[in-house]
This record gives C-alpha cells, structure tokens and sequence, in this order.
C-alpha cells in the first residue's frame, strides 16, 4: 500500500485556517499467480485501486450585502428589481473582503473524493506443445467529484472500461508462428449534476425544466448547475486479427 496524506503539506494562500484543508489518499493491490493444472494451466489475478480524498479551498465571488440592498459600493445605490432579489438571495454571502462594485471574495474548502478499482484476470492454457492459448479480462471502475464555477455545484464523474481478449497461438516449425486474437471492449462514461443548493422550481427560466439553470454575472461565476448533463455513452467494440511470424 502506498499512503499519502496532508499532515506535511504547506497552506495554500486562500486557506484560512491554520492547517490546510485535509487530504488523504490510499493506493493498494495485490498480485496473486499459480497453477491450476501443473505444467498446462496457470493464472494471474491482480487488483488495485485508490481511495483519494482531496479538499481544497475554493475562492468564488458572490454579490456582498449591500449589493442585495442596491449599495454597490462606489457611491451608486440602484433599486432591485423585485423579481430580482429571490435570484440574489439564491447566492451566499461572501465571508472574505470586499472586490469592488457589490462583489465579495468567498473562502470555503470543498470535499471533491475520488474511487478507482482496477481487476486483471488472465489464464494460460498449454493444449500441447504446439498449442497455446490464453484469456485475458481487465475491469477498470473510477468515480470522481469536481467542483464546477461555484462550490454549490459539481460534477460527477463515473466510467467503467471493461476489456476482453482470447488469444491462441499455434507453431508451425521453429520459424513459423500464427496466432488469432479475438477481443471485445466495453468503456462507459457518465456525467451528473451534483447541487448542494435547493432552487424552488417557480424560479427555473423554463418551466417545463427538470433543473435550475445557470446565472451570468460578470466578475461572478457560473452560477448553476453544468450544461449538458446528465450524459451517458457506451461503446461496444469487436476485434478479430490474424498474426503471422516468419523468421529467416
């Protein structure tokens, strides 16, 4: 196993408290092999996987107190629309100084956790001593959280690659060999909105939407959840080939 965690790490420049935000990170596996039958049959099983756990500070700007009241700041005071100020209170007070113009800086550590297992599992066959053949199967399952503009949104990450080969080989002579391989691949990837923000649902800009969508103001981040998602796209792959050694 391999462990790594923040106990030694230096603070970022935005952390606010005294040691930065926690991290821990946890690779381990195993490899075990041996024979199923004695001088014809072995096999390989191997397995990994990491158990990531990142925080970190994220420095997002947000509408200060006194923009919510129309005082930006510099001397303008501007009335708010009502039809406005339920979409201002959606976006959390800054808790770090002030930017200028109604803008305040925002200092928060953010959990975004990563998964990954990895399996291979393979088999040698001696048929004679001519013949050979062996099967080969690789799982591969990784899940992962980022956040997106504003901390109040993320976005999940899942894909699972799954990957599968026959292969079996035949000497003609000691300088002739030929061996056919079959294979099928099967990668997945997925997408997801991840929202740490209840948005009443009389406040979306589409009615018949099954999600808030995204606010743009300048000097302010995207503010909602990630286009285009949920996504999902599978892949189904087939592979046949022929090799053919000649040696002088």
């Amino acid at each position: 196993e391999y462990f790594r965690n923040s106990k030694l790490d230096a603070r970022n420049f935005y952390d606010k408290e005294a040691e930065p935000p926690p991290f821990k990170r946890n690779q381990f596996g195993f490899t075990l092999t041996g024979p199923i039958v004695p001088e014809k049959t072995f096999f390989m099983a191997s397995f990994e996987a990491m158990r990531d756990r990142l925080s970190e500070t994220e420095v997002n700007f947000f509408p200060d107190a006194g923009a919510r009241v129309g005082d930006l700041g510099d001397g303008r005071i501007v009335p708010v629309d009502p039809r406005v100020r339920p979409y201002l209170d959606l976006f959390p007070i800054p808790n770090d100084v002030s930017v200028g113009h109604g803008i305040g800086r925002n200092l928060a550590p953010q959990f975004q956790p990563t998964n990954e297992n990895f399996l291979a599992l393979r088999v040698d066959h001696k048929l004679s001593d001519r013949d050979s053949f062996f099967a080969r199967y690789t799982f591969d399952d990784a899940n992962s959280r980022v956040t997106e503009d504003i901390y109040l949104f993320q976005s999940l990450y899942l894909s699972r690659q799954q990957y599968l080969t026959l292969v079996g080989s035949h000497t003609f002579s000691p300088r002739t060999l030929t061996s056919v391989r079959l294979g099928y691949t099967r990668p997945v990837d997925a997408k997801e909105a991840v929202s740490f923000l209840e948005v009443d649902p009389q406040l979306f800009f589409v009615s018949s939407a099954t999600k808030f969508g995204r606010i743009k103001i300048p000097g302010i981040g995207n503010f909602g959840p990630r286009w285009g998602v949920p996504e999902h796209n599978t892949l189904n792959s087939f592979q046949v080939g022929l090799d053919v050694l000649l040696q002088r």
